[in-house]
């Protein structure tokens, strides 16, 4: 046996079945590719203004296609394709006003989009895309969570009345392992539903066939997860503001707005105003993943014509917090609260240096409070 034919032999089955669809001729040349194709034009905001986002939008065009297409069985692609076309246009466009930004998105959308249907077939999977594909994406993107509260909010105020400051550490990770798997099971749940209910409905038509039926479910798996992802980019920075909020709320700290015309390349969530109208950024996270070395519009000269006392940071995860991070940050007004534990916190509270800028995390609290008083 020669060696290809022994490592063929190895190969599970499932493996050798995948390197054989690779080499297929055209796997997605069919009509029904265009589901992903029409879904991303349909959800594009930059090009078209996401006018898929309109469900009541996408009803109306998808039920007069499917409507017209039933009606005219036997008129041939060069009768009904313009009639389609018209159809197209006057729902898009109806009720935007010309000469707006918008209007002129959605014109380009509606010329681009003549140009993917040109029979029958491209009309009907255009219609199934709008009405079903994309309409039932949106209604499952309204139930996942804009934040992951419900999730947290009730066992962190738990955390914080049995153990206080010391309970920090605990708070931080806790909130993020039971937002995301909270926010993730709400997110599968609606990914779930809607494709049991694709998959049913394209079992019951007629003019598409199995692999049709793979390509429009991929496709609004693809799609699903890429607005998932969105959704969740900006869930996350709400999550590291709610924390933060929620400690704050416990020790009764009151939280102001950012110090006028001030932005600093490393991302505070909540400011607290001192007594003398000083100010005290506050960001929690696990990691410092900030571009650390851009701190010029947050150094001590720029800290001081805003008023900026300290930038207190608790850091659950003390792993990327290295020697020149510290020292150049540190020196720029930042300081660091790490788990009392914390190897990193033993190993840098011994330096003549870095041990200015790290601090213990139970000594959080009254630190703060220290500032709020004193500065």
């Amino acid at each position: 046996m020669s060696n290809q034919s022994q490592r063929d032999t190895a190969l599970p089955y499932n493996v050798k079945d995948i390197a054989a669809l690779t080499n297929e001729k055209d796997p997605v040349k069919n009509p029904w590719s265009n589901v992903y194709w029409f879904a991303r034009m349909l959800l594009n905001s930059d090009q078209y203004a996401g006018i898929g986002k309109d469900s009541a939008r996408l009803l109306k065009a998808g039920t007069e296609i499917t409507t017209l297409l039933k009606a005219n069985e036997t008129e041939d692609d060069t009768a009904l394709i313009p009639i389609i076309n018209a159809c197209i246009k006057k729902t898009f466009l109806e009720g935007k006003k010309e000469g707006t930004k918008v209007r002129a998105c959605f014109e380009n959308f509606v010329l681009d989009i003549e140009k993917h249907i040109t029979t029958k077939a491209d009309a009907l999977v255009f219609a199934y895309t709008c009405t079903k594909v994309v309409l039932m994406s949106n209604m499952a993107l309204d139930f996942v969570p804009s934040d992951d509260k419900k999730f947290t909010e009730e066992i962190g105020k738990s955390i914080l009345k049995t153990q206080g400051a010391s309970g920090l550490k605990i708070l931080i990770n806790t909130w993020d392992d039971l937002g995301v798997r909270g926010c993730l099971e709400a997110e599968r749940t609606q990914v779930v539903n809607v494709y049991k209910f694709l998959k049913k409905d394209l079992s019951d038509l007629q003019s598409i066939d199995k692999n049709g039926i793979d390509l429009t479910l991929t496709a609004y798996v693809q799609e699903m997860e890429r607005r998932l992802g969105q959704k969740r980019k900006g869930r996350g920075g709400r999550s590291l503001e709610d924390v933060t909020s929620l400690i704050l709320d416990h020790f009764k700290f009151e939280s102001c707005a950012a110090p006028s015309h001030f932005q600093a390349d490393i991302e505070i969530d909540k400011w607290i105003m001192t007594k003398r109208k000083f100010y005290v950024g506050i960001s929690c996270k696990r990691t410092l993943r900030e571009r650390w070395k851009q701190v010029s519009s947050a150094d001590k000269v720029s800290m001081g014509r805003y008023k900026i006392v300290n930038l207190l940071h608790v850091i659950t995860y003390s792993k990327d917090l290295s020697d020149d991070k510290l020292s150049l940050l540190g020196a720029y007004g930042h300081i660091f609260y790490l788990p009392d534990d914390d190897p990193t916190l033993t190993e840098h509270s011994k330096h003549a240096l870095l041990s200015q800028f790290v601090r213990p995390i139970s000594g959080f609290v009254d630190d703060l409070r220290k500032a709020v008083e004193n500065s």
